[in-house]
């Protein structure tokens, strides 16, 4: 009888999407994001969220959002980092209290073919991982471009969202070759203490 078989780990690249109350919130958020996956190997532009009014009770009528995409060098947990974005959330709020919710950090995978998405709210169109968590595949690569799905929240519609998922894509497709050059078990950044991972 055969042993029990191994599968290859997928190479994806850690994502979040961070809506904040204001800068300073932005910037505890990265902090956290940067002890947990490394530095982003790609960071969009913070931009107005002006998408809907779903969250300006908790975070007020400011708000801004930026995206991040990190190294692909940390084995993927979307469940478990949606969960430790949840902590630090309420870490995050407990050191700001102007608002009820100072920073709100949605982490994703970006592969080849899609961007998903952790969420904590269940819908017919989201699969279930465990620990409470769902996962929403948001952006689909198909004839050269990312497109939305009937779901896809419209911050991730935008010209622009699409491009700078595009341009992460592209970057994700040069370390998937880099790492086969290197052979299996070494991922770009694993070595020499360039590791993404975080505390």
């Amino acid at each position: 009888m055969d042993g029990p078989r191994s599968f290859p780990e997928p190479f994806l690249a850690p994502t979040a999407a961070v809506l904040a109350a204001d800068a300073r919130a932005l910037a505890r958020a990265e902090e956290r994001l940067a002890a947990r996956f490394g530095p982003p190997f790609l960071a969009g532009p913070a931009f107005p969220f002006t998408f809907t009014a779903y969250y300006a009770a908790e975070t007020g009528p400011g708000a801004v959002k930026r995206f991040f995409v990190f190294l692909p060098g940390i084995a993927a947990d979307l469940a478990g980092w949606k969960r430790w974005a949840v902590e630090a959330e309420a870490e995050t709020a407990r050191e700001d209290r102007s608002v009820a919710r100072p920073a709100n950090i949605d982490p994703g995978t970006l592969g080849l073919g899609s961007l998903v998405l952790a969420s904590t709210k269940e819908s017919s169109h989201r699969v279930y991982l465990g620990r409470g968590i769902w996962a929403e595949v948001e952006l689909l690569w198909r004839a050269g471009a990312f497109e939305p799905l009937p779901w896809t929240y419209a911050d991730y519609r935008t010209p622009e969202a699409l491009g700078f998922f595009g341009k992460a894509r592209e970057a994700l497709k040069k370390f998937r070759r880099e790492a086969s050059r290197d052979g299996p078990g070494e991922r770009k950044g694993e070595q020499g203490g360039e590791s993404p991972r975080g505390a």
